[in-house]
């Protein structure tokens, strides 16, 4: 559950960076403007998760149910978004009437930040080896699989944030459950059967 009140900027960005390192998107909305009374001062933030929860708050009712709804689409679309809404008791050109009165004008920026992608490589052979090497200096995250353990070892990647060995049978499991959709798969095995069974799975 999220946490309806005011919370300061370090718990915010710690929210967020662990949403983020979770591979899920986040939507952080900000009051960047505010023309006459309002409920929160600018600068005031809320994080919002694709699950629905919030942390922080805007002022609560239905000026921060209308952001969170508008946060939620923002986080479905992947895009940024900036609104006004009114506390004007009238309407107000451009402006959402939020029902209050509290006399003002705020506008609201919603920003979305998606995790940075990884390239996830199946098959770290002679192919795969310089490739994931360059990959990393290219400043991609890396993980790695193979079949094979003594490929993965942690003295060959010390650089990558995962390395998995297996059966195929564990290895295709294991690339199911850790594929994001940021993510870009290299499937550079080099066996037929495998690498037909890798790329079929559909990553």
């Amino acid at each position: 559950m999220g946490l309806s009140r005011e919370l300061p900027p370090e718990k915010l960005l710690q929210v967020a960076l662990q949403a983020l390192s979770r591979g899920e998107p986040v939507a952080i909305a900000t009051i960047v403007k505010k023309e006459g009374s309002g409920p929160r001062r600018e600068g005031s933030k809320i994080v919002v998760l694709k699950d629905g929860s919030v942390y922080g708050t805007l002022g609560g009712g239905s000026f921060e149910a209308h952001v969170v709804k508008t946060a939620l689409q923002a986080l479905k679309e992947g895009t940024p978004v900036r609104k006004r809404y009114s506390f004007v008791g009238r309407p107000v050109k451009d402006a959402v009437d939020t029902g209050l009165i509290c006399g003002g004008v705020l506008e609201v920026f919603v920003d979305v930040l998606r995790p940075s992608p990884r390239a996830v490589v199946f098959g770290v052979g002679r192919v795969g080896k310089p490739l994931a090497d360059l990959l990393n200096f290219l400043g991609f995250r890396v993980v790695v699989l193979d079949p094979a353990q003594d490929l993965v070892r942690e003295d060959v990647f010390p650089y990558a944030e995962g390395r998995y060995a297996g059966s195929l049978d564990e290895v295709v499991a294991k690339l199911k459950d850790l594929v994001r959709e940021e993510d870009f798969v290299l499937v550079t095995h080099g066996e037929p059967e495998s690498d037909y069974r890798v790329t079929k799975a559909g990553f």
